[in-house]
């Protein structure tokens, strides 16, 4: 089972849909989850365009937001419906959480995506969000998304990052995470 995440940097630059299709193509993924989209509106057709013709497309997204100083970069989960299907869906400014089962398995599975903020206030308010939100996944999932160290805003290291529960990793102890060659993006694409 392949998860593609990436940190994209901008959806709408040139070429940027067609490097997420070229990786989508290689990997055949399951699941693709973007971040840093900085989309104000996304059509099927766009999504759509990211996979091979003919796979069924189920999406849901963020857009880039901007309210009351702070600011939401925008993401995207996609999935390929012939080996995922989508049972729960929940959104935030910051991460998007989606539940289903994986189809050649038979398992229920949660997959959640961040997209940590760099203010401190609102790294904690999203990490207690975080942790009411997984106390009501009660099956497998992993977490994977965009999380800022705690350097000062102009000096910020970010990485993609990925992790499960416990009951994830249990189920799929055969898993292993690599990360793909930068120049498709300034950032690495996972998978």
């Amino acid at each position: 089972m392949n998860i593609l995440g990436w940190n994209v940097t901008g959806i709408n630059q040139p070429g940027q849909s067609e490097s997420i299709h070229q990786l989508v193509r290689m990997f055949n993924p399951v699941m693709v989850g973007l971040v840093d989209t900085k989309h104000s509106r996304l059509t099927e057709e766009k999504v759509k365009g990211w996979w091979k013709e003919g796979d069924k497309v189920g999406w849901i997204d963020v857009p880039e937001t901007r309210s009351n100083g702070e600011k939401s970069e925008g993401m995207v989960f996609a999935w390929n419906e012939r080996y995922f299907t989508k049972s729960r869906s929940l959104t935030n400014k910051r991460w998007i959480l989606v539940e289903g089962k994986l189809l050649q398995k038979r398992i229920d599975v949660g997959f959640l995506l961040v997209f940590e903020p760099s203010c401190s206030q609102e790294k904690a308010n999203l990490r207690k969000d975080l942790t009411n939100l997984v106390k009501t996944i009660s099956h497998p999932f992993m977490m994977m998304g965009k999380f800022k160290d705690g350097s000062p805003p102009d000096e910020q290291n970010v990485d993609f990052r990925v992790s499960a529960d416990p009951k994830f990793s249990e189920r799929f102890k055969f898993s292993t995470m690599s990360g793909l060659e930068t120049g498709l993006s300034d950032h690495c694409p996972n998978n």
